[in-house]
């Protein structure tokens, strides 16, 4: 879980945008695949989806990076 802090800390400061975070993400999944159980990666959308979900409803950008994010740990 540090690993993804570390990650999550590091996009906001240098004002990531959500593509290239996402790019990013998927990259250190593929190197750290052990660490992606099944509980870890249902925490990241339920995670994901609280955060797009917590100023207003979900727009359709959100909701196609959310796809996203969930197709990408899925694979």
């Amino acid at each position: 879980m540090r690993h993804l802090k570390i990650m999550f800390l590091q996009s906001n400061e240098n004002r990531a945008n959500p593509q290239e975070s996402l790019t990013g993400f998927n990259s250190s999944r593929r190197l750290n695949e052990g660490f992606f159980t099944e509980e870890v990666k249902q925490l990241i959308l339920k995670t994901a989806n609280a955060i797009a979900g917590s100023f207003s409803a979900r727009n359709k950008s959100e909701l196609i990076m959310l796809t996203d994010l969930a197709d990408i740990l899925k694979s």
